[in-house]
């Protein structure tokens, strides 16, 4: 099966520990984030803050026009949030991916806040093609900015 990647990244001027905690506020997502691009809402169990999951808890990613679906967090620590999905089905493939967001101090205090995927099944292929990947090299990039402005404001 094709396995595709993609990696962006951004400065931001604020501690990597103020980074994570604004990111982990999944609640604010739609405050500073408006495009519901890629990334309409997160919603972690019942109960918990993203800040407290942990790798085997199962959030809910809702992405534009209403599509869900549950990955797996795979790391929640001080440099890294990640998580492990398969959509639509796990007996069905589709894409199955792998999402990664760091929080890395740079040499003058800030962030390099950096969001990448790597993708799997048969509609990883899709990722294959120029055009299919510079639109989500444009939408990694928008979130990139949107949280960027949102740990610089406050």
């Amino acid at each position: 099966m094709a396995t595709a990647k993609i990696s962006t990244s951004v400065f931001i001027d604020a501690p990597p520990n103020v980074v994570r905690s604004k990111f982990l506020d999944f609640p604010s997502i739609p405050l500073y984030h408006r495009s519901a691009s890629l990334m309409e809402s997160l919603t972690p169990p019942a109960g918990k803050r993203g800040i407290d999951l942990e790798p085997g808890d199962r959030i809910k990613h809702q992405i534009r026009r209403g599509i869900t679906f549950t990955p797996t967090v795979t790391q929640n620590d001080q440099t890294t949030f990640g998580w492990q999905g398969i959509w639509p089905f796990s007996w069905i493939p589709l894409f199955s991916g792998r999402k990664r967001f760091q929080f890395l101090p740079s040499a003058n205090g800030g962030t390099l806040f950096v969001q990448e995927e790597e993708w799997n099944g048969i509609l990883g292929l899709v990722m294959a093609f120029r055009f299919a990947r510079e639109q989500v090299i444009l939408i990694f990039s928008e979130f990139n900015k949107d949280l960027r402005k949102w740990c610089e404001e406050r």
